[in-house]
């Protein structure tokens, strides 16, 4: 018989050669077609940096002044002033105006650079959704390094600041101080190499290093110490300490001092809060010595060592830090005053000082003996409000920190709060005289109590039989307990006004109505 149609295993075969050649065209042709869409968006974002270049030339003043500095320009104003036709995306849809911006930074005192952002959000509507298209932002600063970073050498020293940015670099600047004070400045310059600054002069220097990248992102950078001297050499003089330097401590500060091996003698010199240096001690020969810092200030040491001959070089340490004293208590300011009586809420507003890196913050309610709440952190000096709802007596604690570890324990005026009413009990007719010695008929009892702030101040107004009109107004001061008698000779006594106050401003109305004997 003659056969028809494939077989199992010829279907099978079939379908794996076609997803191999699926797979391979798939790979072949995306990256094609996404090195196709970066082309097109990165001639629109040439562009609109074309447009921007015009736009600002007509808008002079609108250029940044200082070095740094940057100026912004949206897709929607070139458009409107007719620099460019609005932009579109690859499937014909404008791109955002708003968004879509060229900002211009001046780099050197003539030179300005551009950078540009484009957006396109597609058919979306929901500006939430991603884009179709965003320039990628350059959040990279550039980096510095000074090679060497430090040196000393009683010849020449040439050092490279090297400059590094994923991007690029635009321009760059440096300043070299020497025994404290300026001594050359490059001014900004346009990057093509990473420039050499030659030493040549006996002296101290230190360089700061500026560079701004292609995405206007600015780094800063200090090098080490560099040391031009005669004869003997301040590269051996090293300072070794039992707390790291630039680093706050509240314990004694210990400096061991070691000095190269051929120094006849050497002097130490301490710096403290930013003042002049004293002569600390002097030492005959090169054996190591401690110096201990131990009262609250900012301390920098300073040696001269001295060869046979008298020549001589000095050395700074870094600095030292020693805070023995405890941070102030922060300054708490509330809506209302405390011990004093309210029923509404009372916020409290907490600024530690200035040297506060960390404070815990807990109440408790001392109308229930109630324990302090769980503390709660926060961190620097930054005002935060705190807030009381609730009815009670509130104290609050605050433990303030600072970064050398000293704390102190800071305890927070007592703040009342009533929300409740006073309770007034159903009142009461009875026969015969009152309480208190007066002679009635009859007469009705109130009594009432507030447990909190306690009872403030009553009003009451009554008629008795013929229509003779009382009143009584009375304050208790605070007494948590008080009672009314409203007694008549006639036949009927009419509340018509009843209201009483506690100390916090709460206010009940008791039941009124008309009693007959």
């Amino acid at each position: 018989m003659k056969k028809t149609g494939f077989t199992l295993l010829e279907l099978l075969a079939t379908i794996i050669i076609l997803g191999l050649l699926t797979t391979i065209v798939i790979g072949v042709i995306l990256p094609l077609l996404n090195r196709g869409n970066d082309e097109y968006y990165k001639n629109q974002e040439n562009m609109l940096v074309l447009a921007a270049r015009d736009y600002f030339a007509d808008h002079r003043s609108r250029l940044p002044k200082e070095i740094g500095e940057t100026s912004t320009v949206t897709l929607k104003e070139l458009i409107e002033g007719k620099y460019i036709d609005p932009i579109k995306d690859k499937e014909g849809v404008d791109c955002d105006f708003e968004k879509s911006t060229v900002v211009v930074q001046k780099i050197t005192d003539k030179d300005y650079q551009y950078y540009v952002t484009l957006v396109c959000n597609g058919d979306n509507d929901n500006e939430e959704d991603d884009p179709t298209y965003e320039s990628e932002k350059d959040k990279q600063k550039p980096t510095i390094v000074f090679n060497p970073n430090k040196e000393s050498s009683t010849n020449p020293i040439n050092i490279k600041m090297i400059m590094k940015d994923n991007k690029g670099i635009a321009s760059y600047r440096y300043v070299v101080e020497k025994d404290g004070s300026e001594y050359y400045d490059s001014e900004y310059q346009n990057y093509t190499t990473d420039p050499t600054i030659n030493l040549t002069e006996k002296g101290t220097y230190r360089i700061t290093g500026y560079a701004i990248d292609t995405g206007g992102n600015e780094t800063t950078k200090k090098s080490g110490e560099y040391e031009i001297y005669e004869g003997i050499s301040c590269s051996e003089v090293n300072f070794e300490s039992n707390v790291p330097s630039e680093t706050w401590s509240k314990e004694t500060i210990e400096v061991d001092i070691t000095v190269p091996s051929n120094t006849y003698r050497y002097e130490i010199e301490t710096k403290k809060d930013n003042g002049t240096y004293q002569l600390e001690k002097t030492v005959i020969g090169n054996a190591k010595t401690k110096i201990s810092l131990s009262n609250t200030g900012n301390y920098q040491l300073r040696v001269t060592v001295y060869d046979r001959d008298g020549s001589s070089c000095s050395k700074e340490s870094e600095a030292y830090y020693v805070d023995k004293t405890p941070p102030s208590c922060p300054t708490i300011t509330s809506t209302t005053n405390a011990n004093s009586w309210t029923k509404n809420n009372i916020t409290l507003t907490i600024q530690p000082t200035s040297d506060t890196v960390e404070w815990e913050w807990s109440y408790k309610n001392t109308m229930n003996n109630s324990d302090y709440t769980t503390p709660v952190t926060h961190a620097g000096s930054t005002p935060v409000n705190k807030t009381y709802m609730s009815t009670g007596k509130w104290q609050g604690k605050i433990k303030v920190t600072d970064e050398a570890g000293n704390s102190q324990v800071c305890n927070t005026s007592t703040y009342y709060i009533d929300k409740n009413p006073p309770d007034v009990s159903n009142p009461t007719k009875i026969i015969g005289g009152g309480d208190t010695g007066q002679t009635f008929s009859f007469y009705i009892k109130y009594t009432y109590s507030d447990n909190e702030s306690g009872l403030g101040r009553r009003y009451i107004k009554w008629v008795t039989h013929g229509n003779s009109a009382h009143s009584a107004d009375g304050n208790y001061g605070g007494d948590p307990n008080g009672k009314d008698e409203v007694g008549t000779w006639g036949n009927s006594i009419q509340i018509i006004e009843y209201s009483i106050w506690d100390m916090a401003g709460n206010v009940t109305y008791p039941s009124r109505g008309t009693w007959y004997k």
